[in-house]
Parts: structure tokens; C-alpha cells; sequence
């Protein structure tokens, strides 16, 4: 009896082995071209989709397709790029200098320049953004603002110049009082008129740079906040396009997923939104079809 009730257990495991080796050769050899066709399709909309957008260029609407993935037994994911404000103004944020910098502060405007343009030209490829510094390449500035930024850039590089006119010459009269032997109070009486006419340049150069600071922050934050409302309409326009054709994507069951990532959506974070499958055949709205996703940032 003992004999007997191995053998069916061996004859069991047996036939439990082949059958996990065969269903795990059905997995490797299983056909996913039709979920690749669909894959393909799909990504092809979307992309059709960000190019309208990006011919837009009066509204500056700034995304792209990226690109799509399947996960046999778990969904599709399709990504795309997004641009954040902070990515714009990186190379002319100045906010994060020291007081004891501002006297040696350098404002290069060509190397500002070249970091916007390629910036721009990341954005959009293609494209050429090989421009001065505050032309019309910086989304929604002004001509006014443009003079003003521009006189203030002016103002401050003449302040530097003389700034370091006075630091020559103070290094020039301390060299020569060193040297001399006789009759040091005139060069004393100079060395403190030059000393007291630095600071006030100094003091004036920080009202300038401070100046400086409020307009392109000011800026910057209306910028950006403009750009996050050109996030939001372009997240809104990908979920109307995933709600309209989303149904097409027959070769999924209900229990797998359509994932939607945005990348670099807001403060150089990616936004996540996980939909059930099912949710999206039947959907009806991208209100209701985004009420329905599991959402989180990375």
C-alpha cells in the first residue's frame, strides 16, 4: 500500500512538473502581435496627437509622446515628455548667490543664452532658438519687459566695471603706501575716499542685482504657472485621446491595466496614473476616466 501511494505521488508530481514546464513554454512561445499591432496603433494616435499640439506654437503647448510599452499579463504604459518652468529658468536663476558675491558678480549673458537656447531647442527639435539673450524666444515676455531687462542687465555690468576700477585703484594706493617712506597721509586721506567710494558702489550694485532678482522672479513664477496650465490642458487633451480610443485596445482583459506617465509633469517630478482596463473601454468622459485612476507622482 505504502509502495503503491508513492508511486502515484511520484506520478503526480510528474505530471504537475511537465505541466508547469509546458504551461511555462506556452508563456515564452505565446503570440503578442496582436497586442503589439494595437501597442503600435495607439502610440501612433498619441503621437499624432502631440504633434498637433506642438504646431500650436502661439499657445507654446509643450509635450510630447515618448513612447509605449507592453507588459504581457499586466497592460501597456504609454509616456510622455512634459515641460516644467523650472527647466526654462535654471540658467538665469540668481537668487542663490551670496552677499559677499554680489561685488564680484558676473551676469553672462551669451552663456545664458546659449543654455536657453538649447533648452528650447530640446523642447522643441527642429527648431532654431539661436537668439540674443530676452528676445521673443522667452515665452511671453514683453517688448517693455525686454527694454527693462536689458537696461537693468546694462546697469548692472557698468556698476561691476567701476566697482573694479575702484579695486585697482585701491590695490595700486596700498602698494604705493608700502613703498613709501615719507608723506604717507595723502595717500591714507585717498586710500580711505577710495574705500568709502567702493562700498557705496558696492551698496548700489545690490540694489541693482535685488532689482534684477524681483523682475526675473516675478517673471519666472508667471511663466511657470502658465506652463503648469499648459500641463494641465495637455494632461486633460491625453485623456481625452486615451478615453476615445482606448476601447481599440481589444487584446487586454478587464483585470489589466492602461498606465499614463508623465514625465517631468511638475517640480522635475513624474505623474502616474494607473487605469483598469476595464475602466477604459467603457469610458464615457476623461473627467470620470481620470476619477477612476490609481494616481501617484515619483
Amino acid at each position: 500500500m505504502k509502495t503503491r501511494t508513492r508511486k502515484y505521488s511520484l506520478l503526480t508530481l510528474a505530471v504537475v512538473s511537465c505541466l508547469t514546464s509546458l504551461s511555462g513554454a506556452a508563456q515564452q512561445n505565446a503570440d503578442y502581435s496582436q497586442a503589439l499591432r494595437e501597442l503600435d496603433i495607439m502610440s501612433n494616435i498619441f503621437e499624432a496627437a502631440s504633434e498637433q499640439r506642438r504646431s500650436n506654437r502661439d499657445s507654446l503647448q509643450i509635450s510630447s509622446f515618448d513612447e509605449g510599452i507592453y507588459l504581457a499579463d499586466q497592460g501597456m504604459v504609454f509616456s510622455f515628455r512634459m515641460s516644467s518652468g523650472r527647466n526654462f529658468f535654471r540658467a538665469i536663476n540668481i537668487n542663490a548667490l551670496p552677499a559677499e558675491a554680489i561685488a564680484n558678480l558676473e551676469i553672462d549673458m551669451a552663456g545664458i543664452a546659449d543654455e536657453i537656447s538649447s533648452e528650447m531647442r530640446r523642447v522643441f527639435p527642429g527648431q532654431d532658438f539661436s537668439m540674443p539673450f530676452v528676445s521673443p524666444m522667452m515665452p511671453g515676455m514683453s517688448d517693455e519687459q525686454r527694454d527693462a531687462i536689458e537696461e537693468m542687465s546694462e546697469l548692472i555690468r557698468d556698476q561691476q566695471e567701476s566697482i573694479r576700477d575702484s579695486q585697482r585703484e585701491l590695490r595700486d594706493l596700498q602698494r604705493r603706501l608700502r613703498d613709501e617712506e615719507t608723506d604717507r597721509s595723502d595717500i591714507e586721506n585717498r586710500i580711505a575716499q577710495t574705500e568709502r567710494d567702493l562700498e557705496a558702489e558696492t551698496a548700489q550694485l545690490e540694489e541693482q542685482n535685488n532689482a534684477y532678482r524681483a523682475f526675473m522672479q516675478e517673471y519666472q513664477e508667471i511663466q511657470e504657472q502658465q506652463i503648469a496650465a499648459r500641463n494641465r490642458q495637455a494632461e486633460n487633451e491625453i485623456m481625452a485621446t486615451l478615453c476615445d480610443y482606448g476601447a481599440t485596445l481589444r487584446s487586454l482583459q478587464n483585470d489589466e491595466h492602461v498606465s499614463i506617465v508623465l514625465q517631468n509633469y511638475t517640480d522635475n517630478r513624474d505623474q502616474v496614473y494607473v487605469f483598469d482596463f476595464a475602466d477604459v473601454a467603457s469610458c464615457s468622459s476623461a473627467e470620470q476616466l481620470l476619477q477612476s485612476a490609481l494616481s501617484y507622482q515619483l
